[in-house]
């Protein structure tokens, strides 16, 4: 009988646990498709349906163990009642991952106070407080802290006495409800001390009835857009010359993981975030022509932009190759390739692994001395004067090449020599034309400033004699007008 009571007990407080985990229904797998740097705001509906098995509210629902999230808490939610938990998430970088969050509540229980101590002085005054009030189970504790004995007197039940010593105390235990009434026979003030009810309800939480929440969260980069612009987009260019330019972006918004790549260019900086606009500094340098055919031609090359979210860019840019004669270039160098060279160094360059005998060079000397009679001579260095008529013949090809480049050098300085001279004889011409314009030009000026001056000069002549001419008249018309206004005098004798 009593294995079955057990087994009762155990049945119901399974399906108590059962009922009370299925109290609360929300979506418990929640997916995100958010942007980098993008506040993202979103609800979770929360419904309370079981009451199961202490109360008709639950308090303080709410989601926690999830860095990044910021969640909104439900006070209460009530039997029957939905309501939405409010969220808000914002990444800086991209993400493809699982969270897994926890949603927790509290719900009310019974349970009982925490015991606790009041203490209450008495002394000539009476008692301080006058008016106390305590809970079952908690200590009440009078102490005397004045002169002379205090009593702690029953009001109601006389025999229900203590007596407190100077500076002692007297502490009692209330096991029930009441109300305790008493006064101090000495001072006879009166005191009155309330015990009540030490049951209470509790909010408590219970890891038990915790929900599993999972975010499924992806987040790519916010698109933005990109533009760019090479500065300046042609060059012409020598073969082995290396020139700069200027590479331009532009973005509206933040743009991430920018790479730069393009054949001929090398950037200075590269693999960048951007947000704005940046000037980017880059060599180009011509690679991969060989021949002569090869030069003397335009060539587009690329600058290729590529970013995680602001999208690719192919910015073109233009190369003209120079004229260069690289036949010629290149026969001089394989002759000069055995100059100097021992008959160990050249063994050890054509039998690279890279050269393989391929080089012209090894190519030519094979044609005279058989392979396994060259390492001989490696092997036996006194072979190299009897049979040195192969390597003489070298030598003379190398230093043929030597002469005839030399040669060229030489009359590419006796160009440049008449060339300078030519030159020069242009610059003295222009210098002795500048100077003659400049004689000329002073002639011309010192001309004009002579007739200025003279014009001035007559014309103020003229003034000073038209201005003389009228006062001479003036003078005359003046006199004439006097002489015909003075009244005559008539004497009689």
């Amino acid at each position: 009988m009593k294995n079955i009571v057990t087994i009762l007990i155990l049945i119901t407080l399974f399906l108590v646990h059962s009922s009370m985990t299925t109290a609360i229904t929300f979506n418990n797998n929640i997916s995100i498709n958010t942007q980098t740097n993008k506040i993202l705001q979103g609800q979770i509906p929360v419904y309370y349906d079981n009451a199961t098995p202490h109360t008709f509210a639950i308090y303080n629902v709410t989601i926690t163990g999830l860095s990044g999230f910021n969640f909104t808490e439900i006070p209460i939610l009530l039997l029957n009642e939905s309501k939405n938990i409010n969220y808000t998430y914002k990444t800086d970088t991209p993400i493809h991952q699982t969270y897994s969050a926890k949603l927790q509540y509290n719900y009310l229980t019974q349970g009982t106070r925490t015991p606790l101590q009041k203490v209450i002085q008495v002394n000539t005054s009476g008692y301080n407080p006058s008016n106390t009030t305590a809970y079952i189970n908690d200590s009440v504790v009078w102490f005397n802290n004045g002169e002379g004995n205090r009593t702690v007197t029953n009001l109601n039940d006389l025999t229900d006495k203590h007596i407190i010593q100077n500076l002692t105390n007297y502490t009692r235990l209330f096991s029930s409800t009441a109300q305790f009434d008493y006064f101090d026979e000495t001072t006879q003030k009166g005191g009155f001390l309330t015990i009540l009810s030490n049951e209470v309800t509790l909010l408590t939480h219970s890891a038990d009835y915790d929900k599993n929440i999972l975010f499924n969260v992806d987040a790519i980069y916010k698109n933005a857009d990109m533009s760019g612009q090479a500065i300046p987009d042609s060059y012409s260019m020598k073969l082995s010359e290396v020139k700069q330019g200027i590479l331009r972006l532009e973005t509206n918004d933040s743009v991430f993981n920018i790479k730069l790549s393009g054949e001929w260019f090398r950037f200075q900086e590269n693999n960048l975030n951007l947000n704005g606009d940046k000037l980017i500094a880059f060599n180009i340098t011509p690679a991969g022509i060989t021949t002569t055919a090869q030069t003397n031609q335009t060539y587009l090359r690329n600058i290729v932009v590529v970013s995680d979210n602001g999208g690719n860019l192919t910015i073109p840019v233009s190369v003209f190759i120079q004229y260069a004669n690289l036949t010629e270039i290149t026969e001089t160098l394989q002759n000069l390739v055995l100059l100097p060279m021992t008959i160990e160094q050249q063994y050890a360059f054509c039998n690279d692994a890279q050269i393989n005998w391929t080089h012209p060079t090894c190519v030519r000397y094979l044609q005279n001395v058989s392979k396994v009679e060259y390492v001989a001579r490696i092997l036996y260095p006194e072979i190299n004067e009897t049979s040195a008529f192969d390597s003489l013949q070298s030598g003379k090809k190398a230093e043929e090449g030597v002469i005839r480049l030399t040669n060229q050098i030489d009359s590419q300085k006796q160009e440049l020599s008449s060339l300078r001279e030519q030159l020069q004889l242009m610059f003295n011409s222009l210098e002795t034309f500048s100077n003659t314009q400049t004689t000329k030009i002073n002639d011309i000026g010192n001309d004009v400033i002579r007739r200025k001056n003279n014009s001035t000069l007559f014309l103020w002549s003229t003034l000073l004699i038209f201005f003389t001419i009228i006062c001479v008249v003036g003078v005359v018309f003046y006199k004439k007008w006097k002489f015909n206004n003075t009244p005559s005098m008539q004497f009689k004798v």
